[in-house]
Parts: C-alpha cells; sequence; structure tokens
C-alpha cells in the first residue's frame, strides 16, 4: 500500500464514512448494466445505482472503505466492493458497460493516473462509457499544501490530490471519443467569505 492509499485508509477508519449526504447526480446508465466505480468510498454512489437496477463492481485501495460499501448494500447480488489498486484492476478485458471515476486519478501522480486510464481502457467493453470528475485548477483548494508535481499538492493529512485542465483530462483519456467535457462552477460562503469551487466533468466512449 503506498502512502496515499494508507493515508486514505487511516481516515476512514478515524472518521467512517467521510462522504455523508445525498450521492451526486449520476449520469444515466441503463439498468441491469455491469458498471464499475472506481474509488467506491463508503458506498454512497454504489448504493444509488444498485436501487437504479445496475450490477455494480466497488473498488476501493483502502479496505475500510470497501468495508463500509459492503455493509451499505441493501440489493445482496447487485453490489460487490473489492480492495484493489485502480492501475492494477482483477478484471478481464471488456467486462463493464459503464465506468465511473469520480476523483480517482486525481489523487495519483502523473505516471499512475496513465496507468489508471490504460486499465480503463482494457476492462470498458467497446462503445462503453468512462465517466469522470475531478478539481479544476480554478478551485479554492487549488495550491494548499506541499507541491509535489505541478498541479498536485499534498495536504497535511497525507491526502495527495492533482487539480486539471481540461485539455489535461481529454489527453489523459485520448484513447477515448469525447462526449462531453466542461468546467462547472460555483461559489460557497464559509464565515461570510466567498469561495470559487470548480470540478471538471467529463465522458468518452471507447
Amino acid at each position: 500500500m503506498s502512502n496515499y492509499s494508507t493515508a486514505w485508509d487511516e481516515q476512514y477508519k478515524k472518521a467512517g464514512a467521510l462522504w455523508a449526504g445525498a450521492a451526486r447526480e449520476l449520469p444515466k446508465v441503463p439498468e441491469d448494466s455491469k458498471v464499475l466505480e472506481l474509488g467506491c468510498g463508503n458506498g454512497k454512489t454504489a448504493h444509488e445505482l444498485e436501487k437504479k437496477g445496475c450490477f455494480t463492481y466497488a473498488v476501493d485501495f483502502s479496505g475500510n472503505a470497501a468495508l463500509l460499501c459492503r455493509n451499505k448494500s441493501s440489493m445482496p447480488g447487485r453490489t460487490e466492493a473489492f480492495v484493489a489498486d485502480a492501475s492494477v484492476l482483477p478484471f478481464k478485458n471488456e467486462t463493464f458497460d459503464t465506468i465511473i471515476a469520480f476523483h480517482i486519478t486525481g489523487h495519483s501522480e502523473r505516471e499512475n493516473r496513465y496507468k489508471i486510464s490504460k486499465e480503463i481502457q482494457r476492462v470498458l467493453k467497446k462503445n462503453g462509457t468512462i465517466h469522470i470528475a475531478e478539481f479544476s485548477t480554478e478551485d479554492m483548494r487549488f495550491g494548499g499544501g506541499i507541491t509535489t508535481e505541478e498541479n498536485s499538492f499534498v495536504k497535511g493529512n497525507g491526502i495527495m490530490t492533482h487539480f486539471f485542465l481540461e485539455e489535461e483530462i481529454k489527453n489523459l483519456f485520448s484513447w477515448g471519443k469525447a462526449v462531453s467535457v466542461r468546467t462547472d462552477r460555483w461559489e460557497i460562503k464559509v464565515r461570510g467569505v466567498v469561495h470559487k469551487r470548480a470540478e471538471i466533468l467529463a465522458s468518452f466512449i471507447k
């Protein structure tokens, strides 16, 4: 387990369900689709996918996260949770109809980001779709922590985050046909101060 994955595992062990509240709006996925969710965390997204009738294979390199995800499932046979590294997936070629990777490649260094992309390409079926969400360099958290690579920073808790440009996302998944690549921008107020949030959302077809 890498230093970064150890940091995540410790966070899940300490805090349990790190991601509270409702799941984010999900892309349309046909019922009975075989879906891979990378970085399942405590199972918020996987739980929503199973309610939509999908067969979900949820992966996280944190054993504590995978356990939380597994325990959250309320539909036996609809969700399976695995401990695995997204850069070395334990699945056969062209297994999945859809892959969801929300804030996954952004928690890896550059070389590993490309390994993850190649693994996604390998296990995604022909004409399958990958849906991605990553933080933009426009986000308020950009620049916080110790710089490890260009636009990548490690915070005090040991978790690294890379902040993307749209073109960078396109290059990372250049093996696919871009369906949509856009930056969502919004504002939040913290102690009376307005801060800018920004996230890149993208979908590619193999």
